[in-house]
């Protein structure tokens, strides 16, 4: 672990020499290290040569912006890197070059480009290499500048991907149009495989069509696990449309409502659906309403039995016996 180091290019290029040599080295966190161009390309050009035991690549708060060629050619080319992380890095255009390599990866599963300035014209160009990639499992677009205009492009990438397990779209200004639109998709099965989706601080509404549209979505999704709707302003009638449609076969096994104007006791939200706790950990995010859960009793603290000082402990076999004094 190596964030915040203040590394440089220099350091970088010795590194990346280090890289390629070693054969156990299986993460590399390198946040926050004034990399620039020169050192992304040395350490991107090691990590496609290095041991088969190098899995994970942290280059997130690095600096970037020159360095989507190298970045599209590491991406085009068979690594065992599997994890990708590049969050805060200045990306912005050259999510473009990104794009290009990310289509024919065959390798990387879990990829991180949050906060990087992605607009909905370089989302549409991430959208097309989604279309088109087949291994990617995990996409992270959060703190970028999306908009609704780019949702019916996602859900195009969505519907033809068979691979993307894990979707993070928290703090865009995607609104009710990418809720009711990918609620729609989710709701009817048609060849979607996301199985989380975090929609935290996407200015959701507690308008009626998108809560209907949402709740349809939960209950019925063949596909979700977890959903994440935090910091959206849904309300407690909300909240009780989507908890009540759930079934203890649903699918879902957490759903985080976080910052989404919930008052009342856990009874007053469970009312409507008493089989509510047939599903994981649904209430995990709600602290001030656990101590309430029905059925749930703190378990009894196991007595510990401390010895007194004049017990007599068996000496090895061999050595001899020491008497204690009371």
């Amino acid at each position: 672990d190596l964030r915040h180091r203040g590394i440089g290019d220099r350091g970088a290029e010795c590194l990346a020499a280090m890289v390629q040599k070693n054969q156990f080295l299986e993460e590399l966190f390198l946040e926050d290290n004034n990399i620039k161009e020169r050192g992304v390309s040395c350490l991107l050009s090691a990590a496609s040569r290095a041991h088969p035991q190098l899995r994970v690549l942290d280059l997130s708060k690095n600096q970037l912006q020159r360095a989507g060629e190298s970045l599209s050619a590491f991406l085009s080319k068979p690594s065992h890197v599997t994890t990708l992380m590049l969050a805060g890095s200045g990306l912005g255009s050259n999510c473009e070059l990104l794009a290009q390599g990310l289509a024919s990866n065959t390798s990387i599963l879990h990829l991180d480009i949050g906060n990087n300035s992605v607009d909905d014209t370089r989302m549409k160009a991430l959208c097309r290499a989604v279309e088109d990639n087949t291994v990617l499992q995990t996409l992270d677009l959060a703190w970028n500048k999306i908009s609704k205009a780019s949702v019916p492009f996602l859900c195009k990438a969505l519907r033809v991907n068979v691979s993307l397990l894990r979707l993070r779209l928290s703090w865009n200004n995607v609104g009710d149009p990418a809720v009711l639109a990918l609620s729609e998709m989710l709701s009817t099965g048609v060849n979607c495989t996301v199985q989380t989706l975090l929609l935290d601080h996407i200015s959701a509404s507690s308008d009626p069509v998108t809560v209907t549209a949402l709740a349809r979505a939960v209950q019925q999704s063949a596909s979700l696990i977890e959903v994440d709707l935090g910091g959206n302003s849904l309300g407690q009638p909300a909240a009780e449309r989507i908890i009540s449609g759930l079934h203890p076969q649903s699918r879902l096994q957490r759903l985080v409502m976080q910052g989404c104007g919930l008052r009342g006791k856990l009874s007053e939200v469970l009312a409507p659906a008493p089989n509510v706790l047939n599903v994981g950990e649904i209430f995990q995010s709600f602290p001030q309403l656990i101590d309430t859960l029905p059925g749930e009793k703190p378990k009894p603290k196991k007595s510990v039995r401390v010895p007194t000082t004049n017990a007599r402990v068996p000496a090895p076999r061999g050595a001899a016996q020491s008497r204690v004094v009371p």
